[in-house]
């Protein structure tokens, strides 16, 4: 660009003097060629702050790739799993979307920042929360993909078929049992253990893939042989959602009412995506005053 201003200027320098018998073409000459100086020097004043500055005018929110520990087995059985795939925004980008309401943005995270996004959890200021996405990869038994699935507002899901596909032999068998609670109808109470319990569940979920397997070797359609299957079954699925659905998802799910084994799932999913959105994170915890077993998973649960 600059080596273009620099010909442009003597081009017309040098055809403004020899235009110099008719007036109107010297002056036409002459003034594009002050003109051309003009810019030359503009540019030269310009051109070193615009190859420096290296901050976008507009805060840009990239695509982050995952942490280094993405994955985590919560039922401790090498089976179900929560994968971490994608994660788009930040906490800066959180605050940013509550600031636009004033007409304002800030360049990098501060302290005000971070402030700003307590008392947007404290006071339920949700839509700030939902410019961000998180896609996980879940295999979980079908029994806690049902209760999953009710979360339906804020996500997205895309789940293996088995009209499809045929589902491999992967059950979940608990090996620590629950008694029925006495106050809540839909709730398991005291623990106990029972490898009695633990071989017969195996037994008959063994017995119910073996079916399945007979009723598709004789041709049955793979959307039939399936009608035999437990609900101990694994499946899989692709979890899409943002920050905001994610907090309903965990305020619901970490409840001391929940099932044991969605618990599990729930505190994987904060353990993954905490460290993406830190200050968010702290303020939901500090919100809802989470157990201490919520602040870190044992690194045997991870791979």
């Amino acid at each position: 660009m600059f080596r273009y201003l620099q010909i442009l200027v003597c081009f017309f320098l040098a055809h403004g003097c020899s235009w110099g018998a008719s007036r109107p073409a010297a002056v036409i000459g002459t003034t594009v060629a002050s003109a051309c100086v003009v810019g030359l020097f503009a540019w030269k004043l310009m051109h070193p702050v615009i190859r420096s500055s290296k901050a976008p005018l507009i805060p840009v929110i990239p695509v982050v790739p995952p942490a280094p520990v993405k994955m985590i087995y919560p039922l401790g059985d090498g089976i179900g799993s929560v994968e971490l795939l994608e994660v788009a925004g930040n906490d800066l980008g959180i605050a940013n979307a509550a600031r636009v309401s004033l007409g304002k943005m800030s360049p990098v995270l501060s302290d005000a920042d971070s402030k700003l996004i307590a008392y947007l959890i404290k006071n339920s200021h949700g839509t700030p929360f939902e410019h961000n996405m998180l896609k996980f990869r879940i295999k979980a038994p079908i029994f806690v993909t049902r209760q999953w699935m009710r979360h339906r507002v804020g996500v997205s899901y895309n789940e293996i078929s088995a009209r499809y596909a045929q589902l491999p032999s992967e059950m979940f068998i608990p090996k620590v049992w629950r008694k029925q609670a006495k106050s809540n109808r839909q709730a398991s109470g005291e623990k106990f253990d029972s490898p009695s319990f633990t071989d017969l569940s195996d037994k008959t979920c063994k017995e119910a893939y073996a079916t399945y397997e007979a009723l598709i070797a004789g041709g049955v359609a793979r959307e039939q042989a399936r009608i035999v299957l437990p609900v101990s079954m694994y499946t899989e699925f692709y979890f899409t959602c943002n920050i905001r659905s994610l907090m309903h998802f965990l305020n619901l799910r970490l409840d001391a009412n929940a099932q044991p084994e969605i618990q599990e799932y729930a505190k994987a999913l904060l353990a993954l995506a905490e460290p993406f959105f830190p200050a968010t994170f702290k303020a939901f915890r500090d919100n809802k005053s989470l157990p201490v077993v919520v602040e870190k998973l044992s690194t045997t649960e991870r791979k």
